[in-house]
């Protein structure tokens, strides 16, 4: 996608506070601007964002709910190659007793565990609010807030969002034997999507953001 994103209205949901969300991307623009990845969006003042930003392409989570800062979680990392393709998964929990388990990220099938900033101000076991499917929010695909200037650039594929549940990094992506370079696992196992899951192949030209979770909640 370049100069455009994927959008819907949100649904609501089995969970508001666990989900697990994977792609594969690669980038056709390394910095200049942020480059949504994903985004529950309802205004600048509530919103759940994935990012890569603008200045050093390290991927950037940031939160707001009633325009109190929840959430900025910024990789030391710089994803800066446009040549390779990359594997993104995160788990998201607030269930977790433990502060530091509750947003966890893979990348290329390793943890991020070096930030830069670490800012999670959800607390133990509460939902998250630009989750609740409230009329007139949007999930995006490709942008971030409203700004048609830090669209995504480049390709996505094999996106997933898992409602409700935490489905394993490896279940996504595996090391090939020969290079061992993390490369796509195309059948993961998946019991349950939840009501407000979907998975885009991106397979269908004229219509790229079909839902082919069974959910039927294309983009």
């Amino acid at each position: 996608m370049a100069a455009t994103y994927l959008t819907r209205q949100t649904t609501v949901p089995t969970s508001e506070k666990t989900s697990t969300f994977s792609t594969w991307l690669k980038k056709s623009k390394v910095t200049g601007t942020d480059q949504g990845v994903v985004q529950w969006f309802r205004d600048t003042s509530n919103r759940f964002q994935l990012l890569f930003d603008s200045s050093t392409s390290a991927l950037r989570f940031y939160s707001k709910e009633s325009g109190s800062l929840k959430v900025d979680y910024t990789t030391s990392a710089y994803y800066q190659d446009p040549s390779a393709w990359m594997h993104i998964c995160y788990h998201l929990d607030t269930t977790e007793s433990v502060a530091g388990d509750r947003l966890k990220m893979w990348v290329n099938g390793e943890q991020v565990t070096n930030w830069s900033t670490e800012t999670f101000s959800y607390g133990h076991n509460v939902n998250i609010n630009c989750f609740d499917g409230t009329s007139g929010d949007d999930i995006q695909l490709g942008i971030r807030n409203t700004e048609t200037s830090d669209t995504f650039s480049g390709i996505m594929a094999e996106t997933y969002y898992i409602d409700g549940s935490l489905i394993a990094y490896s279940q996504f992506g595996e090391e090939d034997s020969t290079s061992g370079i993390w490369k796509p696992k195309l059948d993961p196992t998946i019991s349950s999507y939840g009501n407000a899951g979907f998975y885009l192949k991106y397979s269908n030209s004229s219509d790229l953001g079909e839902d082919s979770s069974g959910n039927d909640l294309d983009m």
